[in-house]
């Protein structure tokens, strides 16, 4: 039987629980102990890895738990206006008139 409410179960780590409500924080929990756990500080070891120094607030443990990035689900606008941008900048200058024209742009510079 899982300890946890449905809504505060672990993901894969078993010990970092994003909450997906609105308004909510990631929660950290402790291992040992199941209660709630307060960050201390964080290690950012790279822009898609970080270690994360957290203090149970129940039993005192204190362990480091990892955070690292896995995979886009929806790129941002601002990715997907740079790879345009990157793309067209690839072409011909007649290749982008002509997409320009396609696409019903009138003044194609």
């Amino acid at each position: 039987m899982n300890p946890w409410p449905k809504r505060q179960r672990a993901l894969s780590c078993g010990r970092i629980v994003p909450n997906l409500e609105p308004g909510w924080v990631m929660r950290v929990y402790c291992r040992e102990c199941g209660g709630k756990c307060r960050i201390s500080s964080r290690n950012d070891i790279s822009k898609e890895f970080v270690s994360l120094y957290c203090d149970c607030q129940d039993c005192g443990h204190r362990f480091v738990s990892h955070l690292t990035f896995s995979h886009t689900l929806r790129p941002s606008e601002q990715m997907m206006d740079r790879l345009v941008f990157d793309r067209l900048s690839s072409m011909s200058r007649t290749r982008q008139q002509e997409i320009f024209q396609q696409l019903g742009a009138n003044d194609a510079r």
